[in-house]
This record gives C-alpha cells, structure tokens and sequence, in this order.
C-alpha cells in the first residue's frame, strides 16, 4: 500500500496541532494545582522523565525497520509526531506519579494507553506494513473511553463535594 503525501499532510497537519495542544496542557497541568498533586519535587525528579522520552524517540527512529525516506513529507511528520508523543508520554507520566485524584490518574492512563497505541501505528506506518483493521485502533478508543470515563469521575467528585458542603 503506497502512502499519498498530500493525504499524510491532511491528517498529519491537525493531529501535530492536536499534540502540541496535548504537551501544552499536561505540561501546564503538571506545574499546577496543590490539591491535585503531591508536591515533592526536586530537580532530579524529572531525569527518569527525560531519559524515557530520549530512549523512545532514539528507539523509533533508528530502531524501526523504516521504508519511508526520514526527509519525505511523510517521515518528516512521523518524526515530529513521535517527538511530541515521547515529551507528552513524559509530562503525562510525571502527572501520573504525582496525581491525588481518581479522575486525573484515570485521564492520565487514558492519554498513556492513546500514546502507547500511536508508537505501534506509527511503526507500522514507516515500516509500510498498514494493516486497514488493526487490533491496536481498539486500544486507541480504549484510551479516548477512560479519558472521557474521567470527565464524569470528576464531575461525580464535584457533585459530591458540594452535596457534603451543603
């Protein structure tokens, strides 16, 4: 199956958006609010967080067995892509570790289980074996499920704190 270029930037355009919006707002998310995190941070907490997301970027690019030119349009994407899905896999981590709430920890394995699933379409992808109904799309809605399976965790939580205030 031959990859159309102008089909690629089609898709490719928004989702790298998508991922910048997504490393914004975990990054903010993680910086944030006392009562939902833990706060014991130092500047060595973020090493494992680094050295995580250098080892999945080096293992994508020079451990996949890629068929697509890195500088076509196509790989030129794919690398970006799996940049800002290795720095969201780390922000996302971090907030994980550091989470207090059942919604923010169940969002966070949400957005793990989107970005796992991305790494394995992706390989497939470069390495031009595109299977058109991949198990691994499952796991993908599996994710997007327990993301939005937290907004109504938290909105349960709200409704019960007030109801306790009252």
């Amino acid at each position: 199956m031959e990859l159309d270029p102008t089909n690629d930037v089609l898709f490719d355009t928004p989702f790298l958006f998508y991922l910048l919006f997504n490393a914004s707002a975990w990054y903010i998310l993680g910086k944030g609010n006392e009562d939902e995190f833990e706060s014991r941070l130092t500047n060595v907490t973020f090493l494992p967080y680094i050295t995580v997301s250098i080892t999945i970027f080096t293992l994508f690019v020079f451990g996949a067995n890629w068929k697509i030119n890195y500088f076509s349009v196509i790989g030129v994407y794919q690398i970006l892509d799996t940049m800002l899905e290795a720095l969201v896999f780390s922000f996302v981590s971090f907030c994980l570790i550091r989470a207090k709430e059942l919604w923010l920890k169940s969002m966070a394995v949400g957005t793990l289980i989107i970005i796992s699933s991305d790494f394995i379409i992706r390989s497939s992808v470069v390495e031009n074996s595109i299977k058109t109904v991949s198990p691994i799309e499952i796991m993908w809605m599996f994710g997007l499920v327990l993301i939005i399976l937290s907004f109504f965790l938290k909105k349960v939580m709200e409704i019960q704190i007030s109801h306790y205030h009252v």
